[in-house]
């Protein structure tokens, strides 16, 4: 993070490796970055016992709010100019919804790696490689074809490769053996500073669901970070039919912690 006197990064990662899913909406490596700017002002309240209070935000946005006494509310008078909020469930008071006119929750996750099941890929499928640099035409593809909305293109796939947390070994391929073509897809990422593991995406195509494709290759990713991390995180929309939030239960991870991204209309 540039500019940071207070240290407001190292008590952010402080609170966060004891309690992730209640003090940010997403991995931290992604707060870090988004903070990596300029235009963020940032307080962080302490006592003898460690860290209090701190929030994050620049003129438009909102990024982080915590405090350790759940019994405080956020305060009522955010800046005017915040058109962009990321609140915690705990937070999302009807005075705190009513400054803004778009709401969208989000659900958060997290599993320790305690104990996972031996199982490989189903009858028919196997475990290959990905590669953002020359697989990033077919991984665009396959994810587009699992969303109506959401198609990420070449260039997006061949950036997540060139993030600080990427490692090769965590982009797993689902292949159909019969076809050769990729049926599935599972890509994390690992953060040494929060001891982190994120599973970001995780796809199968429609005309291979129902076979426990999706399972598998959230268990082989969840393998492949025993002993480098603490625990793992993940993130999606609450709610409605296309929620993976019971699928991600189905395979260990628990919490009940919601997120709520409001924006003004517009932004």
């Amino acid at each position: 993070m540039a500019a940071d006197p207070d240290g407001f990064l190292v008590a952010l990662t402080e609170v966060y490796r004891s309690r992730p899913c209640q003090v940010l909406p997403n991995a931290l490596w992604k707060t870090a970055l988004q903070l990596d700017l300029d235009d963020y002002v940032w307080e962080i309240e302490r006592d003898a016992t460690g860290v209090l209070r701190l929030w994050a935000r620049s003129d438009r946005c909102l990024a982080v709010y915590w405090s350790r006494d759940r019994d405080d509310g956020m305060p009522d008078s955010l800046p005017a100019g915040v058109s962009l909020a990321l609140v915690h469930g705990h937070y999302a008071t009807e005075a705190v919804l009513g400054r803004f006119t778009r709401h969208a929750a989000y659900f958060r996750l997290s599993r320790e790696l305690g104990s996972l099941p031996l199982s490989g890929p189903p009858d028919g499928y196997g475990f290959v490689p990905v590669v953002p640099k020359d697989d990033a035409e077919a991984i665009a593809e396959l994810i587009g074809h699992c969303y109506e909305t959401l198609h990420p293109s070449a260039g997006d796939v061949r950036s997540w490769g060139q993030h600080a947390t990427y490692r090769s070994n965590l982009w797993v391929g689902m292949m159909n053996l019969a076809s050769g073509e990729l049926a599935g897809l599972g890509i994390a990422e690992l953060d040494d500073r929060a001891c982190e593991g994120a599973l970001e995406w995780i796809q199968v195509l429609p005309e291979h669901r129902g076979r426990g494709l999706g399972r598998a290759v959230v268990f082989e990713l969840l393998r492949r970070m025993v002993g480098a991390v603490d625990l793992v995180t993940v993130s999606g929309v609450a709610g409605g039919p296309d929620s993976p939030e019971e699928f991600y239960r189905r395979c260990g991870f628990t919490g009940d912690d919601v997120w709520w991204v409001l924006r003004q209309q517009g932004d």
